[in-house]
C-alpha cells in the first residue's frame, strides 16, 4: 500500500478538490485541524490521472482512490503470490 500526494492539473481535479473543502473543513473544525508536526513536504508533481496510468502500466490491477488533503492511496496485491 502507498498513501501518497496527487497535484491537481486538470479541471476536474480542482472540482473534485473544491467538493472536498466542505468536509474538509467541518473535519478541521471537529478535529482540530491539522497542526504543523515537523515533517518536510515536498510538493506533488503527478496527478491523478498519471498515477493511474503509471500503475496500470507498472502493477496491473492496482486500486487507486482519491483521499482528503490531496492524498491517494494505491494499493495492489502481487498476483503471482
Amino acid at each position: 500500500m502507498i498513501i501518497g500526494l496527487a497535484a491537481d492539473k486538470s479541471m476536474l481535479d480542482y472540482c473534485i478538490s473544491g467538493l472536498y473543502l466542505f468536509p474538509i473543513r467541518l473535519m478541521d473544525r471537529l478535529h482540530g485541524g491539522m497542526q504543523d508536526i515537523g515533517v518536510r513536504l515536498a510538493e506533488p508533481k503527478e496527478s491523478i490521472s498519471e498515477i493511474r496510468q503509471v500503475a496500470r502500466d507498472v502493477l496491473p490491477g492496482a486500486i487507486i482512490r482519491r483521499r482528503f488533503y490531496y492524498r491517494y492511496s494505491l494499493t495492489w496485491d502481487n498476483p503471482m503470490e
